[in-house]
């Protein structure tokens, strides 16, 4: 449901242009739910044996978000088992199988933020429909070209900055 004129002026981040960007604030705020959810299911467990059931259960499940191309999501539940309070959590994560580590360290290198996200871009080329993208990789993009180049050059409209914003857009 996100419209190009939700990521103009990088309406979601300013008090004056967030009526215009209320799809993508609604994702935003899904994906931060989803992640506050999946560090609470690991944390709720009171024996290492039920999070270690638990972080496996939740690592099968963004395996399964893969499969559906689902990566925002798979970047929420990575974002999840990564909290400081759940990453903590050396036992668990030790007596994870060997199995479930290995998912789980594949899904870490296909959303590695180094390289500005290269391996998840270069996956993003080869998925076949349908699929929902990470926004987060968007935003940033858009922030950047946003701040990094004027508005105007010489006192006409920066006709380069447009293109350079509208290409990110067209890819959502």
């Amino acid at each position: 449901n996100i419209q190009p004129v939700e990521l103009l002026n990088c309406a979601w981040s300013k008090d004056k242009y967030k009526y215009r960007a209320k799809n993508v604030l609604s994702l935003v705020a899904r994906s931060t739910s989803l992640t506050m959810w999946v560090a609470s299911m690991v944390l709720w467990q009171e024996s290492l044996k039920d999070r270690i059931r638990a972080l496996t259960k939740l690592i099968n499940v963004a395996m399964h978000l893969r499969k559906l191309n689902n990566f925002n999501s798979v970047m929420a539940v990575l974002a999840g088992i990564n909290t400081s309070a759940v990453y903590r959590l050396k036992h668990t994560k030790a007596a994870l199988s060997q199995q479930s580590q290995q998912i789980f360290q594949e899904l870490q290198d296909l959303m590695d933020p180094t390289s500005a996200y290269g391996m998840y871009r270069q996956t993003l080329r080869t998925v076949n429909p349908p699929l929902v993208p990470f926004l987060g990789t968007y935003l940033t993009d858009i922030t950047f070209i946003e701040d990094g180049n004027p508005d105007e050059v010489d006192g006409f409209i920066n006709f380069e900055k447009r293109e350079l914003a509208f290409a990110p857009v067209q890819a959502v």
